[in-house]
């Protein structure tokens, strides 16, 4: 069963990306900004536990093959966590477990075909975490729990929202399926006050004329996946902590309180295109165009907002998670963590 949410409250902002401190209410900027990879050629999709980074690295030069690396963030040093002749690509990571989508043959031309698959790094164990003959991708993980997209029934062809508890390794289930003829943008996932939620977002038509709807899905509730928001025109990326969902769309960001509804006293004026928001349920940081070659990083913790990385090329794909931000920055036809 489906339900909409109460009218939520909105907050729009602009958009970019940065590095994070914890300290007082006010906003501050970062304490400092470090190069994570010195690899050649492009390490992109960054994510964090606040421990460690993890990225999808295409340092052999091939565009068409991408492996997994990461880093300590204490000393930087860079290790491989999955290489061969697969392609990796979707990277996360939460407690030192990371999840990865992992393409079947190459692609191109044999797209049709992924798996998931896991990996503990405290302890080398590999996790088969999806391993269909269908096509199961964009993996997010929030301590023993892993969400993605997947369309594995060729007699259906339904694309669904699918969670597994990596913990007991039990079989999947389906959160929910999307309508016929709607596709399903990569789920995100929270586990804070020992609450387990869900965000996704199900989409049909393409570019201006799109119809979009945020779904969100609480593991304890009985009343299903709930409606939070939806909309016309493109969408430019999500992210969920506890109770907070932010949304952007081309020239706005938005906030809901999942559990009040209270409106938000906030309002930055809105500058540019915007993409990519991350949260920790009190920062909220995006991309922002600056100017015609460069999008930037900017951050807010209520009530005002500051710049991450302004005037230093293009700084996309932010994720947050442990007082850690991490990003990457465009160079010419270099992109480094």
């Amino acid at each position: 069963m489906r339900s909409k949410l109460p009218k939520s409250w909105l907050l729009i902002i602009p958009l970019c990306l940065v590095f994070v401190t914890a300290g007082t209410a006010s906003a501050s900027r970062p304490s400092g900004a470090l190069q994570i990879s010195t690899a050649t050629d492009q390490q992109l999709g960054p994510r964090t536990d606040g421990t460690t980074v993890v990225w999808v690295d295409h340092r052999t030069g091939d565009p068409n093959h991408g492996d997994i690396y990461g880093a300590n963030l204490r000393d930087r040093r860079e290790f491989p966590i999955a290489t061969g002749s697969a392609s990796h690509s979707g990277a996360d990571i939460d407690g030192g477990i990371v999840v990865w989508q992992e393409t079947v043959g190459m692609c191109p031309p044999n797209c049709a075909q992924s798996i998931i698959r896991g990996k503990n790094l405290a302890t080398g164990q590999l996790l088969d975490v999806a391993v269909t003959n269908g096509y199961e991708a964009s993996p997010r993980i929030a301590g023993n729990h892993v969400v993605w997209v997947s369309a594995d029934d060729p007699v259906t062809q339904k694309i669904a929202i699918k969670w597994r508890d990596i913990q007991t390794m039990a079989p999947a289930v389906v959160i929910a399926e999307a309508p016929a003829g709607a596709g399903v943008e990569a789920p995100v996932i929270s586990v804070a006050d020992g609450e387990v939620r869900v965000a996704w977002v199900e989409e049909s038509g393409a570019g201006n004329t799109s119809h979009w709807q945020l779904w969100t899905y609480e593991f304890s509730s009985t009343v299903g996946p709930q409606l939070v928001a939806e909309g016309s025109g493109i969408l430019s990326g999500y992210d969920l902590h506890g109770v907070t969902i932010v949304l952007a769309t081309t020239y706005s960001l938005t906030a809901y309180d999942l559990s009040t509804g209270t409106p938000s006293s906030t309002l930055i004026p809105q500058r540019g295109y915007v993409q990519n928001p991350t949260t920790d349920g009190r920062y909220i940081f995006w991309s922002q165009q600056g100017d015609a070659q460069s999008m930037e990083l900017h951050g807010t913790a209520f009530p005002g907002d500051f710049g991450v990385a302004v005037g230093t090329g293009n700084n996309l794909a932010a994720s947050l998670r442990g007082g850690v931000l991490v990003w990457t920055n465009y160079a010419g036809d270099q992109a480094h963590v």
